[in-house]
């Protein structure tokens, strides 16, 4: 990442700033994302050289030491992928959508390591019409012991449709048997309810507790450490409750008129939230203003520039870390591949025009508005004030990364975008950078996913 954010020692004297050669050296090897063999094969040739001409200012060590950095990833990336095979990644790509086929089994919460005890079949599925209940525990499939989800998981995903699976059940103690034929599975209307579905909001409350706590700890080193108690923590957190609390009153309300949960009743609901947020954010802003911040002298630049800039360092920066983690995936965590809620819907129903329009509202326009509204609009100057942009971008962009646990151990890959995105507010000194960027990224996140349906 380009540390335009950090307070560097530069060379005295007139004019332009002279151009650092290790700098130049970094961005070439970062631009290279898109061929990590040549990055890295480039990457080390420069790297040495930097380092054999032992630079003497601070600014050309930084930059040499980054290049190093950025080397050593390209090279992890490179030797990763040379001892992982086309089959590890051609699982990891079928992890990524939703299974072709339907058991009707549900663990509540899903995790990969966990007891394989079902917590409910859904209603008129395999499972259900097999005898299958809840607080079963699957010991086995066609005579392959089960101990985890994850072994459920695997297992179904090698089925066929109208092909018997037997499943060995204990349930009080005894095991018996049953034959359970999995079939297609069936992509929901819009308005069309959901069977089983329920809005059970405590794992979903529970997921954000990390982000919370994390909150509260950047919110106590500002207090103790930096001698500003402030009210940017509890007020961002008091916003994102507010947000999800109308969130959740729309929904009951949508799912009284409608008859039930259906995926259209979720993607309004998520909307009438992602309305709110921006709206709240905004009253934070006006209700806790912080006089010192006009004191932070911050200097407009370009926006254009900075978006671009932010872009490519976004772009190179996203690729190494999502390359990286699904190489981490595959040795560590079997290909379980990321959660992709965007896809998720996307498969799973038929959204025509009226669900694709509530897609990109939600995701493409409120979501990003919001979200830099709250964070880099809000959030990010105050913690500014306290300890300048370091602090400020890297507070601020872990609690942003956390409160996307939907993505599992991909949830670094939010904390390049924090980072990025929060470089560019410091950088061009206002949101309209960082707000364009942030509708890029999802833009191009729900594009990809539309137009591969």
């Amino acid at each position: 990442m380009a540390p335009g954010m950090a307070n560097e020692t530069k060379e005295p004297g007139p004019g332009a700033e002279k151009p650092v050669l290790p700098r130049i050296h970094f961005h070439i090897v970062l631009g290279l994302f898109f061929m990590p063999c040549l990055s890295a094969g480039i990457g080390w040739m420069l790297a040495v050289n930097d380092v054999l001409n032992s630079y003497a200012t601070r600014t050309q060590r930084l930059w040499s030491r980054l290049l190093v950095a950025l080397v050593l990833v390209d090279s992890l990336i490179v030797m990763g992928s040379m001892a992982s095979g086309p089959e590890d990644f051609k699982k990891l790509a079928a992890a990524t959508s939703l299974p072709k086929l339907q058991f009707g089994i549900v663990f509540e919460p899903e995790q990969r390591d966990a007891d394989p005890v079902v917590s409910r079949p859904l209603q008129d599925s395999p499972a259900e019409r097999a005898g299958i209940r809840s607080g079963d525990r699957i010991v086995s499939i066609d005579g392959k012991e089960t101990t985890t989800q994850g072994d459920v998981i695997d297992e179904f995903a090698k089925s066929e449709a109208g092909v018997v699976r037997k499943i060995v059940l204990r349930s009080d103690g005894d095991d018996h048997e049953v034959d359970v034929v999995p079939e297609a599975r069936r992509r929901f209307d819009l308005f069309e309810p959901l069977p089983g579905a329920t809005r059970d909001w405590t794992p979903r409350l529970g997921a954000f507790l990390p982000a919370l706590v994390a909150g509260v700890l950047a919110w106590l080193v500002g207090w103790i450490w930096f001698q500003d108690r402030g009210w940017g923590w509890p007020a961002v957190f008091l916003v994102l409750a507010a947000v999800e609390a109308i969130s959740m009153g729309a929904g009951r309300l949508l799912e009284a008129r409608l008859g039930g949960t259906s995926v259209g009743s979720l993607m309004i609901a998520m909307s009438v939230g992602g309305a709110a947020l921006p709206a709240l954010a905004l009253l934070a802003s006006r209700l806790l203003p912080d006089p010192r911040i006009a004191a932070l002298g911050e200097t407009r630049r370009s926006a254009v520039r900075g978006y671009f800039r932010g872009l490519f360092y976004g772009a190179s920066g996203a690729f190494r870390m999502m390359v990286l983690l699904a190489l981490v995936d595959i040795f560590w965590f079997g290909s379980r591949g990321p959660n992709n809620p965007i896809q998720n819907v996307v498969e799973g129903s038929r959204l025509g025009t009226t669900g694709t329009l509530l897609l990109i509202l939600d995701t493409v326009l409120l979501a990003p508005i919001g979200e830099e509204l709250l964070f880099r609009g809000f959030l990010l100057p105050r913690l500014m004030v306290q300890k300048g942009p370091v602090w400020a971008i890297g507070a601020s962009a872990v609690v942003f990364a956390l409160l996307h646990p939907q993505y599992g151990i991909y949830m670094p890959l939010m904390l390049v975008y924090g980072v990025v995105l929060g470089w560019v507010r410091v950088r061009t000194g206002g949101l309209t950078a960082s707000i364009l960027l942030h509708l890029t990224i999802n833009a191009f996140a729900a594009g990809m996913v539309l137009l591969s349906k």
